[in-house]
């Protein structure tokens, strides 16, 4: 699909809702969205930095989220744009930023990063943050001196809301809060890392890295995509059909994505590229 765009542009999130595809991204004009490849610019124009990470559609709604720093703030705030207004979640005081959108009946709900001291941080570190609206919900184990925390996924399930991420050097999942670290740190000095996290009827799969290698946690269980021996790769996005499981990200630098495990280049250059995100649609 042809897509206005610029040079500058990075595309971090895509959705599909019937036949029209959704994407978030930053272009040299700040924070962008794209309905079917036609660009809406969140701050054209503007004095400040902005930035799209995520972004969510219920309905005739348009949900992304983000960062932006306003003229005369310190740092970035994490916000989310609903049909291009924008919602502050924090006041620019300290690093802030929203990675994941979700939205549940009329509850809005965002992961990311927030560093305000007022929340028990230490200066300087990230710590992973939930929102569920405008209310910061605390997440266990989030605030920790040495190498911080973050949150990059989030699914809603009926009631439970999951958040994926990283304490430390360790992948994590929270449930409702609740910390469950996915990994005892045998990766370090590479570590592992939650990126995003899908619901699949039961099934709850975390994807990321594990030792710098792309893995997935299915119910806490770990899978090692790559065998053998050391390879560059990582997984970045999550989506089902059906029972199918689909997931995007890099191998040996090429953009690649999986289904139910088999590995299928989408492009080989000889540049680095990575697939940020993926999508299935029924349609055809």
């Amino acid at each position: 699909m042809p897509f206005s765009t610029d040079m500058n542009t990075t595309i971090y999130a895509i959705t599909v809702q019937d036949t029209d595809v959704y994407m978030a991204g930053t272009t040299s004009n700040g924070a962008a969205y794209w309905k079917n490849g036609n660009v809406t610019y969140l701050h054209p124009g503007a004095s400040y930095i902005s930035q799209a990470y995520a972004i969510a559609v219920s309905g005739t709604d348009i949900y992304v989220g983000g960062t932006v720093a306003h003229s005369g703030d310190s740092n970035g705030r994490a916000v989310y744009w609903k049909n291009g207004a924008e919602t502050d979640l924090t006041s620019g005081s300290s690093t802030a930023l929203v990675n994941a959108i979700v939205v549940s009946g009329s509850d809005v709900y965002s992961a990311g990063q927030n560093n305000q001291p007022d929340f028990d941080n230490v200066a300087g570190v990230s710590v992973a943050a939930l929102w569920k609206n405008q209310t910061q919900i605390p997440l266990d184990g989030a605030v920790v001196a040495s190498y911080g925390s973050f949150a990059k996924g989030i699914a809603v399930s009926g009631n439970d809301v999951y958040v994926a991420g990283y304490i430390e050097f360790g992948a994590a999942l929270w449930k409702n809060g609740s910390l469950q670290n996915l990994d005892d740190n045998s990766g370090y000095p590479f570590g592992s890392a939650g990126f995003a996290v899908g619901v699949n009827k039961t099934d709850v799969y975390v994807i990321g890295e594990h030792g710098n290698e792309a893995a997935y946690w299915k119910n806490g269980t770990i899978k090692d995509m790559i065998s053998g021996t050391f390879t560059a790769s990582g997984v970045n996005g999550i989506c089902f059909q059906g029972d199918d499981v689909y997931m995007s990200g890099s191998l040996n630098n090429d953009a690649v994505y999986w289904k139910n495990d088999t590995v299928n280049t989408m492009q080989s250059t000889g540049a680095t590229t990575v697939v940020s995100c993926i999508a299935v649609s029924r349609h055809q």
